[in-house]
């Protein structure tokens, strides 16, 4: 990921933290509908803003400067997830509802250079989530 990648998803991230929850919202609404199950696994947890998938979004996007250190506490938080129950077919579901949301908090400001490098950054995050995932089975 180059550094204009890494400028795009911290200037798109910025403004959906001030969303007062409307994003995180879009996020879960479009999880939930993909696989209803996974909202027993979230369930109000994703209201709290730090423990559900939000949040190891967040450490990602945080640690796009550093991306040793993220790993290291992205990890922590996919093997606590994984003892919850997330399994491998849901982290195929994460980036489709990362997408629809980013689609609708952002609107025309998510733009195709956006979109790049929200798709690079994703896709980081899904094999991230499936290595941390197999290595806790």
């Amino acid at each position: 990921m180059n550094r204009d990648d890494i400028l795009k998803i911290k200037a798109s991230w910025s403004k959906l933290e001030s969303s007062s929850g409307h994003f995180a919202e879009q996020f879960y609404a479009r999880l939930f509908e993909f696989d209803p199950w996974l909202e027993k696994l979230f369930g109000a947890d994703w209201r709290t803003g730090g423990k559900g998938m939000l949040g190891v979004i967040k450490i990602l996007v945080d640690g796009l400067d550093d991306p040793a250190g993220s790993r290291q506490l992205m990890h922590k938080q996919v093997v606590a997830a994984s003892a919850w129950g997330l399994r491998e077919d849901d982290v195929y579901l994460i980036c489709p509802a990362l997408f629809a949301a980013l689609e609708g908090e952002l609107g025309s400001a998510f733009t195709s250079s956006a979109r790049h490098a929200w798709g690079t950054a994703c896709g980081e995050l899904a094999q991230e989530l499936l290595l941390t995932i197999q290595e806790a089975a």
